[in-house]
């Protein structure tokens, strides 16, 4: 009977604990930013609108230069480029998404108030063969980004051992050769708020000099008052001297390897940069033909603008800058655009400066230009901030057999993109010429039209 009975328990011991098993709710451990759920894929066909890459089971969105890791391709949306150096496409990718955040790592998009804003945030990538010299080369990592038209910001990621700068509201250069990945994504964090929101950094290293500024290191406490409040707290030390005043005791910006927040005043003004790109649209808001160029400052005063290509894109969101840049027809401007051509710079905290001259060249500056294409478009010019032209360029000879054929040219018609006979532009997915001009083409779920409105090429649905 004594048996019987331990038997029934035991039996009714395993029922319930097997029941429990699989009815309570079990721990849900957080996918990876990129391998969220929506874009995990098996095999090919199992992405609605990119290719599935099988060895990373990653739907991946294939643009002429680029690829959409992350995001929708709104055109109000911040797009963000990652540039990965000297590294195999899968250990690129992976390297990415190490520094926008996992489960276990803090990255760009766990972290406030970026990861309160994240549906506003394109993530872009790109492959750069190694630089020839011991850090990355920017007028390389500027023609590359060149490729991937709608990008705002540009972050460069190097296996190569140099010390990770970022020019203030610019492009970033990473170095991560030295670093556990648990750190990659707070290296990040404090680079890119030099880079996107210009915060200065909050530590002290006198040989870098006294540089304060706006939001977060004030030069007195009456200019700190002025922008915090009469009654807030505040510590000395940033900008890399003592006597300058910042708005938090500790912060990424002091320090991304034993701090993980911004505090309140630089995600305040973080959170101000977010909300003033949702206030723009990209360009013509149209995705359509797009030409990008190199601006130069390579000697003291002189700017030059060199074509780099054309092709298929957004217009990055409308830049402010002190250089401006207009596509002309004549003396009419099609378009205007702005940039700066800045040498600017900041460290990453913690780690010897470099002998200047040997690994640094910072007294060249490099920016990318995007235009929309125009077959009306004679020229471009480059002014200065007081309105001084310092550069231009004809691109009525520039244009000449440029790989797009218009009906005026008397180049070869075996141009990829040919507006002089209806031919089939594969790259484009372009099938049929509706007339002058205007091309029609098909998607899985959608027609679009590529048409030319008031001189620009720019893409609309039908």
């Amino acid at each position: 009977m004594k048996k019987n009975t331990i038997i029934i328990l035991s039996i009714t011991i395993l029922t319930i604990a097997f029941i429990l098993l699989f009815t309570l709710p079990k721990e849900q451990s957080r996918p990876d930013i990129l391998l969220s759920p929506q874009v995990l894929c098996t095999a090919e066909g199992s992405c609605d609108t990119a290719t599935c890459n099988t060895q990373l089971n990653l739907c991946v969105q294939e643009s002429e230069g680029c690829s959409l890791l992350l995001g929708t391709n709104n055109t109000n949306s911040i797009d963000i480029l990652f540039i990965v150096e000297g590294m195999k496409r899968t250990e690129a990718i992976h390297t990415v998404n190490n520094m926008l955040g996992t489960q276990d790592i803090q990255g760009l998009l766990t972290t406030k108030p970026f990861n309160e804003n994240r549906e506003s945030f394109n993530i872009w990538f790109a492959e750069k063969e190694k630089s020839s010299t011991k850090t990355p080369d920017r007028k390389e990592t500027k023609i590359v980004a060149g490729t991937c038209p709608q990008a705002d910001k540009t972050i460069t990621i190097s296996k190569q051992n140099f010390r990770s700068y970022c020019y203030f509201s610019g492009d970033c250069y990473l170095s991560i050769t030295t670093k556990p990945k648990e750190f990659w994504g707070r290296l990040l964090l404090h680079e890119f708020g030099h880079g996107f929101g210009g915060l200065a950094d909050e530590y002290v290293e006198e040989e870098l000099g006294n540089k304060p500024r706006s939001p977060n290191c004030a030069p007195d406490e009456k200019t700190a008052k002025e922008w915090w409040g009469d009654n807030s707290t505040m510590y000395t030390g940033c900008s890399y001297v003592e006597k300058n005043y910042k708005p938090t005791k500790n912060s990424i910006m002091k320090s991304y390897i034993t701090q993980t927040e911004y505090g309140t005043i630089n995600e305040d003004h973080l959170q101000s940069v977010i909300d003033s790109y949702k206030k723009t649209t990209s360009g013509t808001g149209d995705y359509g033909l797009v030409q990008s160029f190199i601006l130069a400052k390579e000697e003291k005063e002189k700017i030059t603008i060199q074509p780099i290509g054309i092709q298929k894109g957004n217009l990055p969101q409308n830049r402010e800058g002190n250089i401006i840049i207009q596509l002309k027809d004549g003396d009419t401007t099609i378009y205007e655009t702005r940039t700066e051509l800045t040498t600017e710079h900041v460290y990453e905290e913690g780690e010897p400066v470099p002998e200047k001259g040997i690994y640094y060249t910072f007294d060249k500056a490099y920016e990318t230009v995007i235009l929309p294409y125009s077959t009306r478009a004679t020229h471009i010019t480059v002014q200065d901030e007081k309105g001084k032209q310092v550069a231009s360029l004809n691109l009525t000879e520039t244009n000449q057999c440029n790989n797009i054929c218009e009906a005026q040219e008397t180049c070869a018609k075996d141009c990829t993109i040919n507006f002089c006979t209806p031919k089939t532009l594969k790259e484009l997915n372009i099938t049929e010429l509706l007339s002058t001009n205007t091309w029609i083409y098909h998607d899985e779920n959608e027609t679009r039209l590529l048409e030319e409105k008031n001189g620009l090429f720019v893409e609309t649905k039908k």
